[in-house]
């Protein structure tokens, strides 16, 4: 498994993004969010168990407009304040720069599926039960906008 920081390109300038790939062939790919208090050592960690579960995750930082910082979790004002200056649009925009997860054992964006991990219960990644998630952390998997040039 691999981790790095990589820089997305969008139209207010480049987005970093945390971006884990598994040893062999990924089974698929997540865009995760993350929360108010920005691109935590706990979003980078989801990426990697991700990974080491067989998935491409990458978390793009929703922040890099504003300097992209980083909130201790009892700094709840703090996230809020930025959290409230967000534009939907541009978000969007963040998530679409994100390159597109694989297919199951190939190359392209596989179909969106949302999932909502509720926080205080264990949930196992989709497949093999790989290692348990919490929190409310929301996972995304692209809808591929072009199927047919399949």
């Amino acid at each position: 498994m691999t981790e790095e920081t990589v820089v997305l390109p969008t139209a207010d300038g480049p987005a970093p993004a945390t971006l884990a790939e598994p040893a062999g062939p990924a089974r698929g790919g997540v865009i995760i969010l993350h929360e108010a208090f920005g691109l935590t050592e706990h979003v980078q960690g989801l990426c990697s168990r991700f990974a080491l579960a067989g998935w491409r995750a990458i978390a793009p930082d929703l922040f890099h407009r504003v300097g992209s910082p980083v909130f201790a979790y009892d700094d709840v004002a703090s996230a809020i304040k930025v959290v409230e200056d967000l534009d939907g649009t541009d978000l969007l925009d963040d998530v679409d720069a994100a390159p597109s997860p694989p297919r199951r054992g190939g190359d392209g964006a596989g179909p969106l599926r949302r999932r909502r991990l509720l926080p205080g219960r264990e949930h196992r990644l989709p497949g093999r039960g790989g290692p348990p998630v919490r929190r409310g952390d929301h996972v995304l998997r692209r809808r591929d906008p072009h199927p047919e040039l399949r």
